[in-house]
């Protein structure tokens, strides 16, 4: 079945449903902003020749049910990330995934399309302020509440991958002037404010003889994995966007998402380093 975000993820097609909840140290309010931010670094940041994000589309939408959102569409290359036995079976540069997201916080739906046969994966999310511990927030069935498996992500204590882990967004040892950080043992139940990312996610492959194995790995060592780095990013870069309007920040979105594309298209990107940008921003206030 095929729905606005891509194809549907029935509940049967896939062994285990993982939600995950992830704690921050910021309001629902802040981090709608936030994430604007942290996604297009993110992207930024993750991207090289021929590898990494290419953003097709992002623009405004309408939800007939959920009103005035926003949509997102990307093409995640993957390149040298793939193991080298999927290269051979998969010759070439240009395989990809296709993300299609539709945003319309406090609730999100985002569907992958891969580019393996048959495997498909869908994300649901809502936030809630304060509330890290809703017991069934995606109003499950109890055969679904019986296959599903929840996982809270600590940014500043779960174990990163060391290729992914740098010291200057590592948010349990680094200060800040808002004084939210850094994030210290049993920092969820001082943090003030606080919300809570739920993310519902189902990965399904249903292929016999792999699909424990492939859903498993891709729950266990790609999802999680990516949620955690991109929620400590996201942490660690709140001075950079705390405070800024929509108008502002959808202009460095709109910047970064330039950039991303010429760099994933091979051409030659001259970026700011971020001390310019922070000089300018700090200029900008003086």
């Amino acid at each position: 079945m095929e729905s606005a975000a891509g194809p549907e993820v029935a509940a049967g097609d896939c062994l285990e449903l993982v939600e995950y909840r992830i704690p921050m140290p910021c309001s629902v309010a802040e981090y709608r902003l936030g994430q604007i931010y942290m996604i297009a670094k993110h992207c930024r940041q993750q991207s090289q020749l021929s590898e990494g994000v290419r953003v097709m589309l992002n623009e405004p939408y309408e939800s007939p049910e959920l009103g005035p959102g926003r949509y997102c569409e990307k093409k995640i290359y993957l390149g040298s990330r793939l193991a080298s036995w999927t290269n051979r079976l998969l010759p070439g540069d240009g395989i990809f995934v296709l993300e299609k997201s539709y945003n319309h916080f406090p609730t999100t739906k985002t569907g992958t399309c891969s580019y393996i046969p048959r495997l498909n994966i869908q994300v649901d999310t809502k936030f809630v302020d304060y509330q890290i511990d809703i017991e069934n927030i995606f109003s499950l069935s109890q055969s679904d509440l019986d296959r599903r498996r929840v996982v809270t992500i600590d940014i500043a204590a779960d174990q990163l991958d060391s290729r992914k882990y740098r010291a200057d967004e590592d948010v349990s040892q680094l200060t800040s002037p808002t004084g939210r950080l850094p994030l210290l043992p049993g920092w969820q139940s001082r943090a003030r404010p606080l919300h809570c990312c739920y993310k519902l996610v189902r990965a399904a492959f249903p292929v016999w003889g792999l699909q424990t194995r492939v859903e498993a790995y891709v729950q266990d060592r790609l999802v999680q994995q990516l949620l955690l780095h991109a929620h400590r990013q996201a942490a660690a870069w709140m001075d950079n966007w705390l405070g800024l309007s929509e108008d502002e920040i959808r202009t460095i979105e709109s910047q970064l998402f330039d950039e991303t594309n010429r760099l994933v298209e091979g051409e030659s990107v001259n970026a700011e380093t971020e001390e310019e940008q922070e000089a300018d921003r700090d200029d900008a206030e003086h």
